[in-house]
């Protein structure tokens, strides 16, 4: 998914639990981003697909 927070856009996976919401990085060198009550939190739009060369 196509993410705005806090200002910056991110393609992340969504995890949505009873207890939390956040955006997940395929790239585990980069921690989740908690997104749970964050007013700034957007979702602009759904990845369905991938070019490669």
């Amino acid at each position: 998914m196509i993410a705005y927070v806090d200002g910056r856009s991110y393609i992340k996976q969504f995890e949505h639990t009873e207890q939390t919401c956040r955006l997940i990085s395929l790239n585990r060198k980069y921690a989740p981003i908690e997104v749970q009550d964050n007013p700034s939190f957007q979702i602009k739009g759904i990845v369905i697909g991938t070019l490669s060369n």
